[in-house]
């Protein structure tokens, strides 16, 4: 009798040293105010097995129901792959949902800014704001080329070629067409 009592309360010692951890309160609590969101949904279960039970002992309805399905379901030539890959994508759902989700979330706030005139303003602002170091020296460029009217000659191109830009670039587009070729080949 000795032993049964050493064990039982060592057991309640063990018992009450996890409820006196506070995440284990904080989660039975939890738990506890959850209570008849579970208790409803195991009541929902039990009517919809006790439901299933009772349409699958009437032969009636089971027959009408199996016999559209059957005619349904021939219609899209059911095999054994596509029952396979119908069970992945159901499996899947879940995922496939938080992805919609997602996306949903995603074209809502779209839609709102487009509709949002000071945040298509804000935006236009901030690409000028990214252009301008992009196009300012093609823009310079272009107005210098405008403003030279000295002749090009070959001497002049054999002067640029010595220059350490101009090397760069050429091997650059060298680079980039025999990217290109070996791409196209494939």
């Amino acid at each position: 009798m000795a032993v049964t009592k050493s064990f039982k309360d060592e057991s309640r010692s063990d018992w009450e040293l996890q409820l006196s951890d506070p995440e284990i309160q904080e989660s039975l609590t939890i738990l506890l105010q959850k209570l008849p969101r579970i208790k409803e949904a195991v009541l929902f279960s039990e009517r919809a097995i006790d439901f299933v039970a009772a349409v699958s002992q009437d032969e009636e309805t089971l027959q009408k129901f199996i016999g559209n399905a059957g005619k349904e379901l021939s219609a899209y030539h059911l095999n054994e792959e596509s029952l396979r890959s119908l069970t992945t994508l159901i499996k899947k759902l879940p995922n496939i949902i938080k992805v919609v989700s997602v996306l949903e979330d995603l074209l809502e706030f779209g839609k709102n800014v487009l509709q949002d005139d000071d945040s298509l303003d804000y935006i236009k602002e901030g690409m000028e704001e990214m252009a301008t170091p992009i196009f300012s020296p093609l823009k310079e460029a272009k107005e210098r080329t405008e403003q030279d009217n000295q002749q090009v000659s070959i001497f002049t191109l054999l002067k640029w070629l010595k220059e350490p830009q101009v090397q760069k670039g050429l091997k650059y587009v060298h680079a980039l067409l025999e990217v290109y070729s070996e791409k196209h080949k494939k």
